[in-house]
């Protein structure tokens, strides 16, 4: 769709059991944003998004700036996620699944998904796009998240995760050619959208919450907020009426 991006998606169109779908044009995940083209930008934009949520490190923000960072059209924030295991890259090498990766999040990057759901919240009336490096696993995470508050069925979800991999194979090649000849190995799994690593996120937050509105309440995402920000996405309240 856009020159600079390879995975951007619209979450909007996803169906819940009762009928209700989430809305289009409230929220986008992608990958990063820092090749955008002035028509990419324009494009976006026109598109509704007003809201720029960056899930990367602070190391990746300084190496490749978002061109919307200091767009005057576009609130942009970064809440970093994986800083610490991004920056001693044998905690990643340590871990042997990503599904360890993405519960490592839930487990340790609470206070910024709380701070993630909190700005989608508040922005949701607009368009919010949040991304990461690759729109695969940060950015998949909080996917997971909202779809799951949405009542949206855990197979869907699990396909939507999937797409990634196969969505960044132009930019995982060159990645893993830069990777050799500079003498490093990293697991192959860094590079891959398995369905069984989000049906294992899945599971953990079923087998340790319940839910999804106890592992938000856990993170300090009140009901109501939780309700509101479910309302907004799915356009009306929860028996299926305007």
């Amino acid at each position: 769709m856009l020159e600079g991006t390879y995975n951007l998606r619209e979450l909007g169109g996803y169906r819940a059991p009762n009928g209700q779908t989430i809305l289009p044009h409230k929220l986008l995940r992608s990958d990063g944003l820092h090749s955008l083209s002035k028509a990419d930008e324009a494009y976006l934009i026109k598109y509704g998004v007003r809201t720029i949520i960056d899930l990367r490190s602070t190391k990746e923000v300084e190496e490749r700036p978002d061109t919307f960072m200091h767009d005057p059209d576009i609130q942009y924030v970064h809440v970093p996620f994986l800083d610490r295991m991004l920056n001693n890259a044998s905690d990643m090498i340590k871990m042997d699944s990503l599904a360890n990766v993405y519960i490592d999040i839930l487990i340790n990057n609470q206070p910024s998904i709380k701070k993630v759901f909190n700005i989608i919240s508040y922005n949701i009336n607009n368009g919010v796009l949040f991304h990461c490096a690759a729109g695969k696993d940060r950015t998949g995470v909080i996917a997971m998240l909202l779809l799951l508050l949405c009542d949206i069925e855990k197979e869907t979800i699990i396909e939507d995760y999937s797409w990634s991999a196969a969505l960044m194979e132009p930019v995982f090649m060159h990645q893993k050619q830069e990777i050799t000849n500079a003498g490093y190995e990293v697991p192959a799994f860094i590079f891959e959208s398995n369905k069984d690593d989000a049906r294992l996120t899945l599971q953990y937050i079923e087998n340790n919450y319940e839910n999804v509105q106890n592992y938000l309440a856990a993170v300090g995402i009140e009901k109501n907020e939780q309700q509101h920000l479910k309302e907004a996405l799915l356009g009306g309240n929860f028996n299926g009426q305007d």
